[in-house]
């Protein structure tokens, strides 16, 4: 949507929009100041000292801290204007989040989902389990354990968003 203009990566042209786009667990802000960063501080398998640091370590050298000046979302989506997203529908139908109850980017991740919720032209869809753990989806997937109502969520989401790709569902 927003080629970024100091990048050597072309943007990308699609034909038509992607069938969906999932986001587990997303980071989405460096701003460690929400509760849930108090709350679940001993939940998550994160901790904020590793999101600062990982972050610091990503921006090093980066236009971040003026992007986040001029409203751009190219390094964290929360930092943009609801203006930002308005153009999504074009490149993608259906955006999927998921996230826990007990991890540091919870209420990061509840305000992003009214962002998207406010998107026209997208099916827009958002869960948080209240006891579930940060990437507790792809945990499931890691340990072999039997899948929690999230993952299961999720494998729907993708198989009907395969379904309508491959036009066995008709258009949203």
């Amino acid at each position: 949507m927003h080629p970024c203009p100091s990048s050597n990566i072309p943007g990308i042209q699609l034909q038509q929009p992607l069938s969906g786009c999932f986001l587990v667990s997303p980071l989405l802000s460096l701003k460690l100041d929400t509760p849930s960063y108090t709350e679940n501080y001993y939940s998550d398998v994160l901790s904020p000292a590793v999101i600062r640091d990982w972050g610091a370590d990503f921006f090093r050298g980066s236009p971040f801290d003026s992007e986040i000046a001029e409203e751009k979302a190219w390094g964290m989506p929360l930092y943009a204007p609801q203006a930002w997203w308005d153009n999504l529908g074009h490149r993608v139908r259906r955006v999927y989040m998921v996230g826990g109850g007990e991890e540091l980017f919870r209420d990061h991740i509840l305000q992003f989902g009214k962002v998207m919720a406010n998107v026209k032209g997208i099916d827009f869809e958002s869960h948080m389990e209240i006891k579930e753990a940060h990437d507790g989806t792809y945990m499931d997937l890691d340990s072999g354990r039997l899948p929690s109502k999230s993952t299961e969520r999720l494998a729907r989401w993708v198989i009907e968003c395969l379904q309508h790709s491959q036009g066995l569902v008709k258009d949203l």
